[in-house]
C-alpha cells in the first residue's frame, strides 16, 4: 500500500464533462457481456423503506480480472420535488479489491440517467420492429428524455414522437429537446397515441392507468416497452405484457448477451 494515497471525488459537473452518451451505451452492453462470461459479480441488493417517506438502496459488484470494485448508493425521494430537486439521488463509490481502499467517490445521478436509458436503448435495438418510425412516451421528466434520446440513436429509423404528459398540457421545453431530431406532437388520448405508435415508452411514477381498452375499441400493441418501476402495471389486462412476459424479455437479453459474450470471449 502507498504512503500517498489519495480519494478523488467527481462532482456533478465534472461527470457531465467527462461522460459521452456512447460510452455508456458502450459500458452498458460491456456489463451483460460481462455477466454472461461470468466475469462480473453482483452482490446481494439491499433496498429500504425509510421513516422521512423516501426509499434507500445499495447496488454492489466487481470485476475480478479488471481489479474494479463499488458500489451505488441510491434510492427515491418523492419530498425533493417540493423543493424543486431531483428525487433520484446516487452515489457510487469506487474501491480497491486488493486494499480495500477508496478510490473514488462519483455524484452518480448523471450515471444512472444515462444508464438507464441505455438499459432501454438495448432493449428496443433487440426487440422493438425493424422499421419502426413512430414513437410514443408517457411522461416528460428526466427519465422519458434519456429514454426518447437513447432510442433515437439505436433506431435511426424514428421519424415521430408522440408524447402525453400528465396534466394534458403540451410541453415546450419536452419539445425543445428532440424538436431538430424528429417531428414532436403532444396527445391528450393515449389510446390514440399508442395505436398510432411502433414503440411505446412509460417513464412516468404516476399511479393510475395509463390506458383504457376494450374488445370493440382495439388498441395496436407496442412492439417494444421500457417501463421505470413505478410504472409497471399501468396499463388494463389484456393490453401490457403480463409479468411473466416482461420477465421472459429479461431473460431474452440475458440470453442474448450470453450468446453474443460467448461469441466475443472466445
Amino acid at each position: 500500500m502507498s504512503k500517498i494515497e489519495m480519494l478523488k471525488l467527481l462532482d456533478r459537473d465534472s461527470v457531465n464533462a467527462l461522460v459521452l452518451p456512447e460510452q455508456i451505451l458502450f459500458a452498458v452492453r460491456e456489463a451483460f457481456y460481462l455477466h454472461s462470461a461470468g466475469d462480473g459479480q453482483n452482490f446481494p441488493v439491499v433496498r429500504e423503506a425509510l421513516s422521512t417517506g423516501g426509499i434507500f438502496g445499495i447496488k454492489s459488484g466487481g470485476i475480478a480480472n479488471q481489479g474494479v470494485l463499488g458500489f451505488k448508493a441510491a434510492g427515491f425521494w418523492p419530498t425533493n420535488r417540493a423543493l424543486q430537486g431531483e428525487p433520484h439521488q446516487a452515489t457510487i463509490l469506487l474501491i480497491d479489491p486488493t486494499t480495500g481502499r477508496p478510490l473514488c467517490v462519483i455524484d452518480g445521478n448523471v450515471i444512472t440517467t444515462l444508464r438507464t436509458g441505455a438499459a432501454g436503448a438495448l432493449g428496443l435495438e433487440m426487440f422493438a420492429r425493424r422499421g419502426s418510425s413512430r414513437l410514443c412516451v408517457f411522461g416528460t421528466g428526466v427519465q422519458a428524455g434519456i429514454q426518447v434520446d437513447y432510442a433515437l440513436r439505436v433506431m435511426s429509423g424514428i421519424k415521430h414522437v408522440t408524447y402525453l404528459t400528465a396534466d394534458g398540457v403540451p410541453s415546450a421545453q419536452f419539445e425543445s429537446q428532440f424538436s431538430d431530431r424528429v417531428s414532436m406532437r403532444h396527445s391528450a388520448s393515449a389510446n390514440d397515441a399508442v395505436s398510432k405508435s411502433d414503440v411505446v415508452i412509460t417513464a412516468t411514477p404516476g399511479g393510475r392507468c395509463c390506458l383504457t381498452w376494450t374488445p370493440s375499441n382495439p388498441v395496436r400493441t407496442s412492439t417494444a416497452w421500457v417501463q421505470t418501476p413505478r410504472a409497471k402495471g399501468k396499463c388494463r389486462e389484456g393490453f401490457c405484457p403480463r409479468p411473466e412476459s416482461l420477465s421472459t424479455i429479461e431473460l431474452k437479453l440475458v440470453s442474448s448477451a450470453k450468446r453474443n459474450g460467448r461469441r466475443r470471449h472466445q
